[in-house]
């Protein structure tokens, strides 16, 4: 590094053997990850439970917060279970998509059917008592579809090709397609 012999690598660097070479890995546009007391390598994207911390350029783990989707967070949110893993003798908390269990989220936990709460439709993963706006209940399915993704209009809880079938008219707001 900067030309100069040395018998040991900055923290911050990645250590070639072959070549006996350290590179820097902020110089790379990279972060590093501490694998030993004496050894780091560098990332372009920090492996999975660790998470890019910019003002130290180091890939961290998530001891305080829960990790979700490459970065630490104090909360979960709707839709997510809480899980533990352990890396490095240390407990890690993340957050995992009741989605991708194949369950859905209800009053804060991941569970099998929106039934086991008594909400009778699941909108986007979520149980709910009614479906919002957008959305029309299918009562063969109980789950909330949207008037949107079938290329339908909404009004008071139903779907039609035209906002003239309510007796309304498309209020100028194309992303919602919502009659008002």
């Amino acid at each position: 590094q900067n030309n100069e012999c040395t018998n040991k690598c900055p923290e911050d660097s990645e250590k070639d053997e072959t070549n006996k070479v350290c590179y820097d890995c902020k110089k790379f546009g990279m972060f590093f990850l501490r694998i030993s007391e004496k050894n780091s390598l560098c990332y372009r994207k920090c492996p999975f439970f660790y998470y890019p911390d910019n003002s130290s350029n180091e890939c961290k783990l998530c001891e305080n917060g829960y990790y979700k989707n490459g970065v630490c967070v104090n909360d979960c949110g709707e839709g997510y279970n809480i899980a533990t893993i352990t890396i490095n003798e240390k407990s890690i908390n993340y957050c995992i998509s009741c989605k991708d269990e194949g369950k859905v989220y209800s009053n804060g936990k991941c569970i099998d059917s929106c039934n086991e709460d008594n909400l009778i439709f699941e909108q986007n993963g979520i149980c709910v008592e009614n479906c919002g706006e957008g959305y029309t209940k299918n009562n063969e399915t109980q789950k909330c579809e949207s008037c949107l993704e079938k290329g339908l209009y909404y009004y008071g809880g139903i779907c039609s090709e035209h906002c003239s079938d309510f007796g309304q008219y498309l209020a100028w707001d194309e992303t919602d397609q919502i009659c008002k």
